[in-house]
């Protein structure tokens, strides 16, 4: 590998780190040369800037974070034994060693607090594991949910996945309490109650302006706050 390219890993390397300590908007470029040993015009020359070096790191998160299944399709997993196999290999995925840490809480600050770059890998790298997502909560939500509520369902899906990873560490540094691992079939009944509660309130509770009863907002926030509990 020639100095170049080795420069240019040195910078994803030390860009991951600043991106997962302070997410991208308290991430700094003279940080991030400082943390590779390089300089600015470094990151332009490779990057052209600070935003397209976090794209670039965003879309090696997912690939190594992320993966489609190859054994999603199949016709012998009902839909609940998708939607566990779903939710287990993103965890294990985020929690498998320190790299793949980092990597899940890059995913994590971007889910928490948007930039849009989330949005431009969708149609890319990330495509895949979205797609996935969709079939994953429509097996599981009734035939004639909105096109809105499937979407929501699958993003949803993902965030508590590397929601409950990036905060577990947190709530347990902030309390003094480790939180065990929650069994991934807890957690999948967490998700299947969750995404019930997107749909409207059967007892004709009333609903907030984004058409989700105040039940659903319970429900939904509830994975995050009790995982590891």
């Amino acid at each position: 590998m020639d100095r170049s390219a080795l420069t240019r890993q040195r910078l994803l390397r030390a860009a991951a780190d600043i991106f997962a300590e302070r997410g991208p908007r308290g991430a700094t470029v003279r940080a991030i040369v400082a943390r590779a040993n390089a300089n600015v015009a470094a990151v332009n020359y490779h990057f052209r800037s600070k935003s397209m070096l976090y794209e670039a790191v965003l879309a090696e998160s997912f690939q190594s974070v992320v993966k489609p299944s190859a054994n999603l399709e199949g016709a012998s997993l009902s839909p609940t034994q998708r939607l566990e196999q779903f939710i287990e290999r993103t965890i294990t995925g985020a929690m498998a060693d320190q790299v793949r840490r980092r990597h899940a809480r890059i995913l994590a600050h971007e889910l928490l607090d948007p930039t849009g770059a989330l949005a431009r890998l969708a149609q890319t790298d990330a495509a895949p594991h979205f797609q996935e997502a969709l079939q994953v909560v429509a097996a599981l939500l009734p035939p004639d949910a909105e096109e809105q509520a499937r979407v929501f369902a699958a993003t949803w899906l993902i965030s508590q996945c590397l929601a409950m990873h990036h905060l577990r560490d947190s709530m347990a540094e902030l309390t003094g309490t480790p939180l065990r691992p929650l069994p991934v079939s807890s957690l999948a009944g967490m998700v299947a109650a969750g995404l019930a509660a997107l749909l409207p309130a059967a007892d004709g509770s009333a609903q907030n302006s984004a058409g989700v009863s105040p039940t659903a907002h319970a429900l939904v926030a509830a994975p995050v706050i009790s995982v590891g509990a």
